[in-house]
């Protein structure tokens, strides 16, 4: 049945909750051990991230009963709701976020501990989600080192408890239909999910409109126990007659049947999406129907169901499902610290480090069930302890806000290793912008008319400080210089990369532009060959079928032959042809591996930081990255083009130095020259914008 007039609020006083099912607990157990268990061993089970999607059909489910059978009864109320859902949530979180910015205090850098900050401030405010939505990008840094990224999944659920209780009371009162309200959402969010996923996977991820429809499953699972409907059958649906046909069949089963095979089949969808889906998925996508119809499956199967009744009401899963939230809130950050503190453990090591680290998380999470989620939520009958609750989130998110203290790494002397982490200066100050065939790009102009363009991605963009110092030195003698960039972008036309679609048509338009454009004196064309040659690249060339680049016969091949018919055309339209190789590149060079935490020092009272300025062997750098190089400068040999090696000056015979003489860092991070460097060092890339004769 649906709604047709408010009842009256005389019928019932407080909200109405469903009652306990110990499945219920247990499904949430093995969403959260999935979870934790892909955090720390994700070659186990490739697709435990899914977890997260089955607590949110859960969360949906059990949100929504609330809210229909309260509406239902007249005993609704916005101020009992979000205070159940204060007394649920923030304690244990409350606990975890503190815990966390206190150890973040001792062991983190002034970035890292900056970055937690704003983290913290974020998941206090619910908005974790955005937060990490708007950092997302080329040098977004590894997600491991962020203790609080869990909290972007909290942040899409308590903004889902905001919006629906006000969407679904208004639809109420307005005599609405709320389950074509239901569906409506859902079908909407779902469809933004489907039409953004390739394009915008970022964006699908972390949007609440995205990731909605995961919620309103639930939420129309909800509405049908609340008003006693079939999920698939109804005597007005307009469907098709082999459809209804079938849902008659399945309905006209004994109900024990009917819930055995619905409970079968959740529990075969869920462990099909735990085995079958992986990272490099298009996930949520249609991906995502697998665990959130496989937890619906076993939600509608009832407590009677036999997955439900043998497996899920299994006494250890329900205790697993009873601290789950805060198992969930805890064993990111320790795992997250882990890798912090421990960056590179051997094999053996590193898997007892993430035992012990789940097993402490555990441990933890019991802890906070037992002594601070129980007592606060259930024993503590105060009608302040919401407002004193909310008042602690509120002095916690401020404290991530300004920031009023900086960490102990600060009394170490490792400022200049601080300073150097992530620092970025593209495109800096006093540039111009010039639309390229539909896109925008940066421009450095001098006091000539001819250019100057470089053609690549982020190592190309690093040495715009120099260039632009250069030509706000001396604009007379100098050409323009136009930037044709994008980050994860290689400087191969035809080249196509799922996760990087702005770089779609770039050298394409950059070929036009330095072809058709008599202005061009100079191309400058660079990029981080040794990614785009690497097992792990995931760029090809499309087609009837995919070819790799990293595939080292057809693909690279292809990748060298473009090049080189790239670099061809240039010269032959008398353009002056500069191809850059790589700087090398490694984890040695990032300032963040430069400062090695160590606890038992810490705990014995001593300084916790240990600072490595060691050079990199260059026959090591030889042997990883050689063949690469020396392949990229033959086919720029063959094509006539200036070859420009930075090898040759940041490195000497025996090693590269990941440091100044005066232990300033020489990178940004792993692959990347830091602009102070480059500004005054990167003497080397100075040929490419002098007037031509002029060198």
């Amino acid at each position: 049945m649906h709604i047709t007039s408010p009842p009256s609020p005389a019928k019932a006083e407080h909200l109405t909750h469903p009652k306990y099912r110990p499945d219920i607990d247990g499904l949430r157990a093995i969403a959260v051990l999935s979870v934790v268990a892909y955090h720390a061993f994700p070659r186990w089970i490739t697709g435990g991230f899914v977890g997260v999607d089955i607590f949110f059909v859960i969360s949906g489910f059990l949100i929504s009963s609330i809210i229909f059978s309260s509406l239902d009864t007249g005993g609704f109320n916005f101020i009992e709701f979000y205070s159940r859902r204060v007394r649920r949530i923030f304690p244990a979180l409350i606990v975890v976020m503190s815990a966390t910015y206190a150890f973040g205090w001792l062991v983190l850098v002034s970035d890292e501990y900056q970055q937690l900050g704003k983290h913290l401030a974020g998941g206090a405010g619910f908005v974790s989600n955005l937060i990490l939505w708007g950092e997302a990008g080329y040098f977004d840094n590894a997600a491991e080192t962020k203790p609080l990224l869990h909290l972007w999944s909290l942040g899409i659920e308590e903004q889902f408890y905001i919006v629906w209780p006000i969407l679904l009371w208004a639809a109420w009162k307005r005599r609405g239909k709320l389950l074509i309200a239901t569906v409506t959402i859902l079908v909407g969010s779902f469809a933004l999910n489907i039409g953004f996923i390739k394009k915008h996977p970022v964006d699908v991820f972390y949007l609440p409109v995205s990731r909605f429809w995961e919620l309103m499953i639930g939420a129309v699972l909800a509405y049908h126990q609340a008003h006693k409907q079939e999920l698939f059958y109804f005597k007005t649906a307009k469907v098709s007659w082999p459809w209804r046909a079938a849902a008659a069949r399945f309905y006209g089963l004994d109900e024990h049947k009917r819930r055995n095979y619905q409970s079968a089949a959740g529990g075969l969808l869920i462990l099909a999406s735990l085995l079958l889906i992986t990272k490099e998925k298009a996930f949520p996508g249609w991906w995502a129907l697998l665990p959130a119809l496989g937890a619906v499956l076993l939600i509608s199967a009832g407590p009677r169901g036999w997955i439900n009744r043998r497996v899920l009401s299994n006494p250890m899963l329900v205790w697993f499902g009873l601290i789950s939230f805060p198992l969930y809130l805890w064993h990111w950050p320790l795992l997250s610290f882990e890798r912090i503190v421990y960056p590179s453990p051997s094999g053996d090591n590193q898997a007892a480090l993430k035992s012990c680290t789940v097993i402490l998380s555990i441990l933890l999470a019991w802890a906070t069930y037992l002594w601070v989620e129980r007592p606060l939520r259930f024993r503590v009958k105060s009608r302040l302890l919401p407002v004193v609750l909310a008042a602690f989130m509120a002095t916690i998110g401020l404290i991530g806000y300004i920031q009023p203290w900086m960490p102990l790494s600060s009394n170490y002397g490792i400022d200049k290793i601080a300073a150097a982490v992530g620092e970025w200066d593209y495109p800096g100050t006093g540039y111009a912008t010039k639309k390229v065939d539909g896109r925008y790009y940066y421009v450095y102009s001098s006091n000539n008319a001819s250019e100057t363009v470089f053609l690549g991605d982020s190592h190309i963009e690093q040495y715009a400080p120099r260039i632009n110092q250069l030509i706000k030195a001396s604009p007379d003698n100098l050409n323009t210089a136009v930037f044709i960039t994008g980050g994860g972008c290689p400087p191969l036309p035809d080249v196509r990369e799922d996760g990087h679609h702005h770089c779609d048509g770039l050298a394409e338009n950059a070929m036009r532009y330095v072809l058709n454009n008599p202005a061009v004196d100079a191309v400058v064309i660079g990029g981080a060959w040794f990614a785009y040659f690497s097992q792990a690249s995931t760029y090809y060339f499309p087609g009837d079928t995919r070819v790799m680049m990293n595939d080292h016969d057809a693909g690279t091949q292809m990748a060298y032959d473009k090049l080189g018919q790239m670099l061809t055309l240039f010269r032959n339209a008398n353009k002056r042809v500069f191809l850059v190789l790589d700087v090398p590149v490694g984890a040695g060079f990032d300032p963040k591996n430069m400062v090695q935490r160590d606890i038992t020092q810490l705990l014995s009272g001593t300084a916790p930081f240990i600072v490595n300025h060691d050079a990199i062997p260059y026959d090591s750098l030889m042997r990883e990255f050689g063949k690469t190089r020396e392949d990229i400068a033959l086919v720029g040999r063959r094509a006539a083009s200036i070859v420009i090696d930075p090898v040759e000056y940041l490195c000497d015979t025996k090693s590269c130095p990941s440091v100044t003489r005066d232990l300033e860092p020489i990178y940004k991070d792993s692959g990347h020259l830091r602009p102070s460097y480059v500004k005054w060092n990167a003497s080397f890339i100075d040929a490419t914008i002098s007037l031509r004769g002029a060198q």
